[in-house]
């Protein structure tokens, strides 16, 4: 599970959960992936769902790995010249569940793709780990 969330986009992914006004799946990938470029990883876990039955200590993990993550991520991006622009390429969503693909584009001119699978929890869109 842990690993497909690297591999997906904490391995560049990783989430503001915009609590305060994402209303779209979209707009919360992109918030999530431009803290994640930024080095914001203190943000992130605000993104992220992390399930009421939860293991004791996920969410720490959790948090940790996204931090780190995002080390990495904007160690990545300061390597390209920082990140130049980020779109969407495709969202597909009903009413509780959401799939969206996102582009990062480099100052160098290099791109990388990712992709975020979000639940709707409490009216806000988080993004699925578990």
């Amino acid at each position: 599970m842990i690993k497909t969330f690297l591999n997906v986009g904490l391995a560049f992914v990783t989430l503001l959960f915009v609590a305060c006004g994402s209303n779209s799946p979209s707009e919360v990938a992109k918030e999530f992936i431009a803290k994640a470029y930024d080095g914001n990883g203190e943000a992130l876990i605000e993104f992220v769902h992390i399930p009421d039955n939860a293991k004791k200590g996920e969410k720490e993990f959790v948090d940790g790995k996204l931090k780190a993550h995002s080390v990495q991520t904007k160690t990545m991006a300061d390597e390209k010249g920082g990140v130049k622009s980020i779109e969407i390429l495709n969202e597909e969503f009903d009413d509780n569940n959401a799939k969206v693909q996102i582009k990062v584009v480099f100052k160098d001119n290099s791109s990388q793709n990712e992709t975020f699978n979000l639940n709707k929890i409490d009216n806000q869109w988080k993004i699925k780990i578990f």
